[in-house]
Formats: structure tokens, C-alpha cells, sequence
């Protein structure tokens, strides 16, 4: 007779009307091992779910953490890349304005220099200060 014979008959044979209904379900023998059979087979389903969830977890951060480390350095190659290309052309323009204003200012002649009292000023002024 097969299990599912047998569950039906126990089934058809209890008294629903008894108070101990669940008793008698959970000791009957031929309930007793589909029951385990069950929930054994659920179990081992259940605990293979839960490996293979660990270790999507476990892959989804590390790929996380990968994303992060190179949105860090892509960031730190374009800072570099704006400091190089921006900063350093605007020094370059920069040296080249003060060289272009200490030539003209080497132009103005010496007689012009001493007969203005102000350029005089700034530059005795100067020189005290920079003793």
C-alpha cells in the first residue's frame, strides 16, 4: 500500500470531533514519515538557498567595494588631470604676464624715475622694508 493510500485511510479512520486531533496526527506512524520525509527534503532546499544567498551577498560587496575603488581613482586621475592641464597652464600664462611687466617696467627710463617723488617714495619705502 503506498504512503498515500495509507494517509488517506489514517485520515478517513480518525475522529475529527476529538480533542486530540493534533495528538493523534503527530503519533500516528503512517503520517510520521512522509511528515519527516518532507520536511528533510525542505530542509536540505532551504539550507542550499541559503549558501548559495551568502555567497551573492558576499560577491554583490566585493563588487560594490570594486565600483568604489575605481570611482576613487578615476577620480584622482581626473583631479590630476585638471591640476596638470588647468593650473599648471594658468601659472605658465601667469610667468609669462609678470615677465612681460618687468620688461616694460626696465624700459621706463632711469631720468623719469628720479624726477617722479612718488616712484621715489615707493621705492625708498621698499628698500627700508625689505631690510
Amino acid at each position: 500500500m503506498s504512503y498515500l493510500n495509507q494517509y488517506v485511510s489514517t485520515l478517513l479512520a480518525m475522529d475529527f470531533t476529538n480533542e486530540t486531533y493534533m495528538e493523534n496526527l503527530m503519533t500516528d506512524a503512517a503520517l510520521t514519515f512522509p511528515v519527516t520525509s518532507l520536511i528533510s527534503f525542505l530542509q536540505s532546499g532551504l539550507e542550499q538557498q541559503i549558501v548559495e544567498f551568502g555567497k551573492d551577498t558576499d560577491n554583490f560587496y566585493r563588487l560594490i567595494q570594486i565600483i568604489v575603488i575605481l570611482k576613487a581613482v578615476i577620480f584622482g586621475v581626473m583631479f590630476v588631470l585638471v591640476y596638470v592641464l588647468v593650473f599648471m597652464g594658468l601659472l605658465s600664462i601667469l610667468s609669462d604676464e609678470i615677465w612681460l611687466m618687468k620688461g616694460m617696467i626696465n624700459m621706463i627710463p632711469v631720468f623719469v624715475l628720479e624726477g617722479n617723488e612718488a616712484v621715489q617714495k615707493l621705492v625708498c619705502n621698499r628698500k627700508h622694508s625689505a631690510i
